[in-house]
């Protein structure tokens, strides 16, 4: 009877356990705060390491203590310890030696050895991690039509997506081999435009370009480049397009007799600007080995990249040379990984073999150096005639945390003299991740404009663009995610949304609270739920008539967490097609509802390309009934058989470009940034419960034979 009671106990642990680690593997998440692993290595060593931190940010560290505890090993030899990090954005101090040695001859003895790891300043710089300088050098010999014209069709939407990022973007330009003015940069003011904000100077230099030079004397741009105001403590990038090695040419000031050419003067001028904590990332247009070698080498010797367009272009998702200076840019700011890691090894004294034992613990740190993400939704209800309430929820998200979060607000028209005065509000009243702030009064037509700014925990500050709105009613267009909360009980709040020039649309609400709704006008619309599970429901919304607006009422009582709703209409995309398509979440489009197939006779695997380094997208992916088949990240695909599916695209944090990509192998990314952003529980919590439940089944058998 006891060998059953402890069959039982044995199996209800193992399913407990099993049950901890299936929540934990769905739920995962990057902990911020202190975080603790442990591993119990060969015959009873036992191995913890911890760190104060899990995020550093700008002149942060991140302190680890490995403690090794004989917990009844015999006696061990030299324990050798080697410390180590996978990732270039993080260091250790000289504080502590990363090879460290300790004898553990007792039983019952334990010993803790220490290190540090700190942000490497010399590739991310140490301040203004939401500014960047950047500067083009670009070949406009003959040979180089394609490139230009590409990025004269992109240059302006390019750099309106970064600024929404980096708030303090400067780009310069220089164009060499251009015989309009002069084939040498430095010859002629016409070639190049010095930093700026302003990119539509850039864009103007951009559209003038005629590719019709033959000399390309790229070391005089980089003779130039080094002449201008690069910002200390700022992201520093040179992009260099080209597709012939560099020909001598002239410094200006200097004399005909001084020439600049591959020798010992471009070799200054590329050290020149690394010293200036310039990167040179370089793109070959061409096939040259010469410029191939030379182009690998200022990208290596400057900490860059260097990439031949032809095999980008040629990737199962093309990138071409717009997309490659975006992405490149938006890299300067973004939160890294690196991942601390410590192995372990010793021999174990037991006067006979004296076995030798290995084994490694580690953790992911992030570096946070970019800003936060803020999605803000807004409702405006009108209350009575002519009174109208606006209703904010703002929800600002980052791997380290949230600090703080501020509203600015101004009933002043922005488009007219004077200078409108900003009212500022800090923001308290917050619900789950959610903050929410009412105005009440408003009338018909009246201007009301606002931004958000928020800090993260590592002192990286987020700012919205300003919403300028005017008070009306205000249905919601397709894309949009609106998150609300209920703040009393047995209370309401309308939305309404607008089909615009689809008949069909539909709504994704979820809720970890009870709620209630229904549609207005019910006459002029059908709706039809076509998915539920837990906390979602998925709605088919149906004009009967010419009526485009429809109303959703909410009901229920004070909400623990933002209730979502997203909206959408479905863009339907051909096999043939769906891997050669881009998409943009914004601000403003958060949400993406996209039809397809698989049409491969032995299916395939759908794989999320990220073209942005700040994006996290999940995509949820349903077969043709609506049935859930699974979820996407960049760092997971999901297999298909052959059918068709909607694949429903969510923004988890910030914005960029991405494309979903159909395969027979999938594509991924192995960076946890991109899987590592939900909740869950710790990786202590899952063996707390682990214990606690053998704990409280030991007690119950105890107990049992007791009686």
């Amino acid at each position: 009877m006891r060998r059953r009671n402890m069959i039982t106990v044995f199996i209800f642990t193992l399913f407990l356990t099993s049950l901890c680690m299936n929540f934990a593997k769905s739920e995962a998440k990057v902990d911020t705060t202190d975080d603790v692993v442990v591993i119990e290595a060969k015959e009873d060593l036992v191995i913890t390491l911890e760190t104060n931190a899990t995020t550093i940010g700008k002149g942060g560290v991140a302190l680890a203590n490995l403690t090794l505890d004989n917990q009844g090993i015999n006696p061990a030899s030299t324990i050798v310890v080697d410390f180590g990090l996978d990732g270039e954005y993080a260091e250790f101090s000289p504080t502590y030696p990363v090879q460290q040695a300790v004898a553990l001859l007792n039983p019952r003895s334990s010993v803790i050895l220490n290190i540090e790891a700190i942000l490497n300043s010399s590739l991310t710089g140490s301040e203004l991690f939401d500014s960047a300088d950047v500067c083009l050098v670009f070949d406009s010999s003959g040979s180089m039509g394609e490139e230009i014209n590409s990025v004269k069709a992109e240059f302006l939407a390019m750099t309106s997506r970064l600024t929404q990022t980096i708030s303090s973007l400067r780009m310069g330009m220089i164009v060499y081999g251009w015989n309009k003015y002069s084939e040498f940069p430095t010859a002629s003011p016409n070639n190049y435009v010095e930093f700026t904000d302003d990119f539509n100077a850039i864009n103007d230099l951009i559209n003038e370009l005629t590719p019709n030079g033959g000399t390309e004397p790229w070391g005089d741009a980089l003779y130039l480049a080094n002449t201008w105001d690069w910002r200390d403590e700022v992201p520093k990038l040179l992009i260099i397009v080209g597709d012939e090695d560099c020909d001598p040419g002239m410094v200006v000031g200097v004399g005909s007799s001084e020439t600049y050419y591959n020798g010992s003067q471009l070799l200054n001028a590329v050290t020149n600007l690394k010293e200036k904590g310039v990167k040179i990332n370089s793109v070959i247009t061409g096939i040259s080995g010469i410029v191939e070698n030379q182009f690998n080498w200022i990208a290596d010797y400057t900490g860059g990249e260097c990439v031949n367009l032809e095999d980008m272009q040629s990737l199962p998702e093309p990138i071409d040379l717009p997309e490659l200076i975006e992405s490149w840019t938006m890299s300067l700011t973004r939160e890294f990984f690196v991942n601390l890691y410590a192995n372990v090894t010793w021999i174990e004294l037991d006067g006979d073999t004296n076995p030798s034992w290995d084994t490694q613990v580690s953790m992911y740190i992030i570096i946070d150096l970019a800003p936060p993400s803020i999605q803000v939704s807004y409702i405006i209800t009108e209350e009575s005639v002519n009174d109208f309430t606006l209703d904010l929820t703002i929800t600002p998200r980052d791997p380290s945390g949230i600090l703080s979060a501020s509203l600015y607000w101004t009933d002043d028209d922005l488009n007219t003299p004077p200078e409108p005065t900003w009212h500022f509000v800090p923001l308290t009243t917050k619900i789950g991740d959610s903050y929410v702030e009412l105005f009440t009064g408003l009338t018909e037509g009246q201007n009301f404009s606002f931004y958000i700014s928020a800090l993260d925990t590592m002192s990286n500050l987020g700012i919205t663009d300003i919403y300028n709105l005017t008070i009306q009613q205000d249905p919601k267009p397709f894309g949009i995610t609106v998150e609300f909360l209920l703040i009393s009980d047995d209370s309401n709040k309308t939305i309404s949304f607008d089909l615009d020039t689809q008949t069909i649309g539909y709504l994704w609400i979820s809720s970890e609270q009870t709620l209630t709704f229904e549609f207005l006008p019910l006459v002029d619309f059908t709706a039809l739920l076509v998915h539920q599970v837990g906390n979602y429901s998925i709605y088919q919304i149906t004009t009967l008539g010419t009526n485009k607006i429809v109303s959703v009422k909410f009901y229920g009582d004070t909400s623990s967490s933002a209730i979502e709703v997203q909206w959408d209409y479905v863009h339907s995309v051909s096999r043939a097609d769906i891997n050669h398509i881009q998409w943009t979440i914004d601000e403003e489009i958060t949400t993406i509802l996209i039809q397809s197939e698989v049409t491969d006779s032995e299916g395939g695997f759908l794989s999320v390309i990220m073209y942005d380094s700040q994006l996290i997208v999940r995509v949820h992916i349903f077969d043709s009934t609506w049935n859930k088949i699974g979820i996407a990240t960049a760092a997971e695909a999901i297999a298909l058989v052959t059918g068709s599916y909607y694949f429903w695209v969510k923004t988890i944090l910030r914005t960029g470009r991405f494309s979903l990509y159909i395969g027979s192998t999938p594509r991924t990314t192995d960076d946890p940034y991109y899987n590592g952003y939900v909740a869950g529980p710790s990786f202590l919590t899952i063996i707390a419960i682990f214990s606690l439940s053998l704990v409280v089944l030991t007690l119950l058998s105890w107990y049992r034979r007791r009686k």
